[in-house]
């Protein structure tokens, strides 16, 4: 299930009380942005957008759901801490376009497409970039994956470490990856 031309085979599996007779699409909370109802309606999909309440909310459902192997579909992005707990896949939506995402910022209620990504970029103040010596070489092979993220932001949620104590157990564990951003 992880092409949207699939969703409606498996929309009877994802019924919840909240959902009716369709799938259960869940979102966290009513004042997040997503395109999630207008991609339901203009795909043709038989699901029902529910939500949470909270992101807070959201993961318990995610996590209970997990915890009873019943399939579910949710809205939901990377880097998370959630995803080392549980495991899930993206759907492909169709492919995201700047005429789409153009037609959306007109009628939100008009997408139909995948939303867009944003890669992590690194800048430099180009002073900075010319005559930082071992600071820039390190900033330049410096490569934070998102299961690095993933780790470290699992550690804090999950075990109630500080940035400092995650970062901390994150470096000792992972001596191979950070020496090789070193000059």
């Amino acid at each position: 299930m992880t092409d949207w031309k699939n969703l409606n085979r498996y929309a009877d599996r994802l019924r919840t009380a909240e959902s009716g007779k369709k799938g259960q699409l869940l979102d966290g909370s009513p004042s997040y942005v997503t395109n999630d109802k207008a991609l339901v309606k203009n795909l043709g999909l038989d699901y029902q957008v529910v939500f949470a309440g909270s992101e807070a909310a959201q993961i318990t459902q995610i996590k209970q759901f997990a915890k009873q192997k019943k399939p579910f579909l949710t809205y939901w992005y990377e880097p998370k801490w959630l995803l080392n707990e549980v495991p899930m896949v993206e759907v492909k939506l169709p492919e995201y376009t700047e005429e789409c995402a153009a037609r959306g910022t007109e009628d939100p209620a008009s997408v139909d497409c995948a939303y867009p990504t944003t890669p992590l970029q690194k800048y430099l103040n180009a002073d900075f970039a010319d005559k930082g010596g071992d600071a820039v070489r390190f900033l330049k092979k410096f490569h934070w994956s998102k299961e690095h993220q993933n780790d470290v932001s699992e550690m804090i949620a999950s075990q109630g470490l500080s940035a400092d104590e995650a970062a901390e157990r994150w470096v000792k564990a992972n001596p191979e990856v950070w020496q090789r951003w070193l000059p």
